[in-house]
């Protein structure tokens, strides 16, 4: 096998020599480039994944408007709920304080009033206030109990507005009715 001898195979088998020099150039620069299968396999399965999450986003984004409005409806709802109950404890409070003061208790009112909650500063909590309408009457002397005891009781209001007018038509000479506007003031859990 002289040098002759080679050339002259090459020259005769050229295409065949040349096809299998760049099949193992090729084969070895894919097995560079590519790395293992296992490398590969994990990439695919990161892309797939994110191309999921970028579809479930796309999806959950169309639908955003629609779970705002849902959730501001189940909002709405578990506010009444809670206001419910606190009303319901509040009214054992003002039944009892016109029980202990001899007041008569003529009447709640839930006006509509708008009062934006009591910001809290660092740790204190925050409030929200719900608008009550209460009227009372009873003697000057028992409706001033009745106040007392409120400012003693365990709720935080404030007033927002206060009316007090006589009783003309009734035995008592010194009967009154009293209308107080109060902001109670409740925990707000949100």
């Amino acid at each position: 096998m002289n040098k002759e001898f080679i050339s002259e195979k090459y020259r005769e088998y050229r295409v065949l020599v040349i096809g299998i020099a760049a099949s193992i150039l090729l084969t070895g620069v894919y097995f560079i480039r590519t790395g293992s299968a296992n490398d590969l396999k994990a990439e695919y399965d990161e892309l797939t994944a994110e191309v999921d999450l970028l579809t479930k986003n796309a999806k959950n984004g169309g639908e955003l408007v629609g779970n705002l409005e849902k959730v501001k409806q189940y909002t709405e709802l578990m506010n009444g709920r809670f206001i419910s109950q606190n009303l319901a404890d509040i009214h054992d409070v003002f039944y009892t304080l016109e029980r202990e003061s001899g007041v008569s208790l003529e009447g709640f009112q839930r006006p509509e009033m708008h009062s934006e909650p009591i910001k809290p500063t660092a740790n204190e909590v925050e409030y929200q206030p719900l608008s009550m309408a209460v009227t009372i009457s009873g003697t000057f002397k028992n409706v001033l109990k009745f106040i007392h005891s409120l400012e003693n009781s365990p709720l935080l209001f404030r007033y927002s507005a206060l009316m007090v007018s006589a009783r003309p038509r009734t035995p008592e000479i010194d009967a009154v009715s009293l209308t107080l506007n109060l902001e109670l003031l409740s925990f707000n859990e949100q």
